[in-house]
């Protein structure tokens, strides 16, 4: 419960209480779900649904672009390796985008904004994931076969910081946009 001032006119020091709540609830919120997402997740990841995710839904599109651009004729999707003549990288877990996921899930789920909002913003945002992780994995490629030392970096700090920052811009831009006006 809410501590109330003994001055009722301390308005400013009665919404920064009131906030401090919130900034409470939505630690927790996130805490919790963020858990339950991974818990999931470590569930799911020796199904055939999962399979099917990071074959045909990873792999294959990644070289889809990769041949689109015109690098490798020869590259191939085999399960979850791209292949090439003289070499393969493997998307594993972790290099799936699921963190991400979990990460614009739970913060978008713990917000206060409206349920249709959060449910808009869920799947435009796993969309946007999804995307990005596409490119981080084409990216990935291109670093691995051109410089080595750029793929270590590119895949253990750029590639995860880029959507980790895509993420939280998209949620704080997206609860800007659909949070409801404070009433005075």
């Amino acid at each position: 419960m809410l501590h109330q001032s003994a001055n009722p006119s301390d308005l400013k020091s009665y919404l920064a209480e009131i906030r401090s709540a919130e900034l409470v609830r939505f630690a927790l919120a996130f805490g919790v779900l963020f858990f339950f997402l991974l818990w999931t997740y470590q569930a799911v990841q020796d199904t055939q649904a999962y399979r099917y995710y990071l074959d045909e839904m990873l792999v294959k599109p990644s070289a889809a672009l990769i041949r689109l651009i015109g690098e490798n004729e020869t590259l191939r999707a085999e399960g979850y390796r791209l292949a090439w003549d003289g070499g393969r990288l493997s998307v594993l877990t972790g290099c799936d985008g699921a963190d991400a996921m979990m990460l614009l899930l739970a913060a978008l789920m713990a917000s206060s904004l409206p349920w249709r909002s959060r449910l808009i913003g869920s799947l435009t945002g796993i969309g946007l994931v999804y995307a990005l992780n596409l490119a981080r994995i084409v990216s990935l490629y291109f670093a691995y076969r051109h410089d080595r030392g750029l793929f270590e970096l590119a895949h253990g700090l750029l590639g995860p910081l880029a959507v980790i920052g895509a993420i939280l811009l998209f949620v704080l831009a997206f609860r800007n946009l659909h949070e409801p006006a404070a009433t005075a």
